[in-house]
């Protein structure tokens, strides 16, 4: 009879392990859903902000792709981030995932041409406390500046 109440416990124990690791797994799986949804969008804004294909014009979308990425341009600010106001910056935070950060570039009058020439000193200035969102932030930008990738720093002749 313990032989057997033994068993039964030890089963019931591998039932609720095997419950366990099927939860985890299933939870895993959807994690790596998620990345892989955000690696092919953050492809698909590379490909869109960059024009596509090598030897492609930045202005002449690939063959049968879709139109630019338009989450990350604003509702009438155009292509060229150098003209986005403030609200359009704000909506850019927001598309890239760094929305909470809005209000502090608002408040500081962040626009396109400022967001542009940003660099990891001015991030801290507007409290963006995290080393890893304001390197995320200056991938974005400059994602946006596109062929133009150094960014105008103080002092040289332009």
């Amino acid at each position: 009879m313990r032989v057997y109440a033994l068993n039964r416990f030890r089963d019931a124990r591998r039932e609720r392990d095997l419950a366990r690791i099927r939860a985890l797994l299933a939870d895993g799986a959807e994690e790596v859903g998620r990345f892989e949804a955000l690696q092919r969008a953050i492809r698909a804004h590379a490909q869109g902000v960059h024009g596509g294909a090598r030897g492609q014009s930045a202005h002449a979308p690939a063959p049968n792709a879709p139109a630019p990425d338009q989450r990350h341009i604003p509702q009438g600010v155009g292509v060229d981030a150098l003209g986005w106001d403030s609200a359009a910056v704000g909506h850019w935070l927001e598309t890239v995932g760094l929305g909470k950060h809005r209000q502090a570039f608002n408040a500081r009058g962040v626009r396109g041409r400022l967001l542009l020439e940003l660099d990891d000193e001015d991030l801290q200035e507007l409290h963006v406390g995290s080393r890893l969102e304001r390197k995320r932030i200056l991938t974005e930008i400059s994602a946006l500046r596109g062929p133009f990738q150094a960014a105008p720093h103080a002092g040289e002749a332009g």
